[in-house]
């Protein structure tokens, strides 16, 4: 008998990295996922259905008979959670890239995963345009701008993938060191290791389903989206330059989680404007890097 990517094999019980949205959905279809200030809200619903229709894209484009690493990068924004998830919903192996890396590692980084194809946002698909023309097993480049719209008609691409089974200690994704004792290697992660992250971070830092996680920082990180998602969390997207923003944003969003780099808050503790600033239903501020 076989499953079909979303689903867990043996169980069942156990979910899969990208059935966490699907199971968000289930729960609360209607709770808002991504919100971008000024911009539309994202729905669990709405999310699981976008990653279904890229998803789709997705095997019509690069196939269903050979899992291929999919590099996917962008800038802080609502598109990378969907491309994130369809990736694997599309029974490939993603591998998120800091598109703020310099041209030479891009090239390197994806050389050394041997990448078949990329998922960019059209900013930085014109920036590392010229590294990519260096990786040979690269064979298709997408845009964000290229797969279904939020909200839009799902596409007409074919037929449903085939069904397979599908482990836990399958590898999900392959995230990339940041390189701090020499050039960064790629760890390959599995499903197990994704969804078991998700749960320990969101445990550890309170992150539930009435949570609202405000994420100032330049591009996603996949632990705070996995940790997010599985607890079917909002999550509020502030990634500008100015963190004073963020913080109003949260605000405004009655945030209980705020995630920035430390140069954003030691920005933010010289800021003449800090004493105007509050995040009265902040439970956690949280740091790295």
């Amino acid at each position: 008998m076989t499953t079909a990517p979303t689903q867990a094999a043996g169980n069942g019980r156990s979910l899969l990295l990208d059935a966490l949205p699907g199971a968000a959905a289930r729960r609360a279809g209607d709770r808002v996922a991504v919100r971008v200030p000024g911009g539309a809200d994202l729905t669990y619903a709405g999310l699981d259905a976008r990653i279904d229709a890229i998803a789709a894209v997705l095997r019509a484009r690069l196939g269903t008979g050979t899992r291929r690493v999919v590099a996917v990068s962008s800038v802080l924004g609502p598109d990378f959670p969907a491309v994130y998830y369809a990736v694997v919903r599309a029974g490939h192996v993603v591998a998120p890239v800091n598109p703020l890396l310099p041209l030479p590692l891009w090239q390197g980084l994806l050389a050394s995963v041997g990448a078949g194809a990329a998922v960019l946002g059209s900013d930085v698909r014109a920036r590392v345009a010229r590294a990519l023309d260096g990786v040979a097993s690269l064979r298709h480049v997408l845009d964000f701008e290229e797969l279904p719209p939020v909200g839009g008609p799902a596409p007409e691409t074919g037929p449903a993938a085939v069904g397979r089974q599908v482990a836990e200690d399958e590898v999900a994704a392959l995230m990339f060191t940041s390189g701090s004792t020499g050039r960064p290697k790629a760890v390959a992660l599995t499903h197990r290791n994704l969804v078991a992250g998700a749960g320990q971070i969101g445990s550890a830092h309170g992150v539930d389903a009435d949570s609202v996680v405000l994420n100032g920082l330049p591009i996603y990180h996949p632990m705070h989206l996995n940790a997010a998602v599985r607890a079917g969390a909002t999550q509020v997207l502030a990634g500008g330059p100015d963190p004073v923003d963020a913080v109003r944003a949260g605000a405004a969003a009655a945030a209980t989680h705020f995630y920035a780099l430390p140069f954003q808050l030691a920005r933010l503790a010289a800021d003449p404007r800090l004493d105007e600033l509050a995040l009265p239903r902040a439970r956690l501020i949280g740091t790295g890097g």
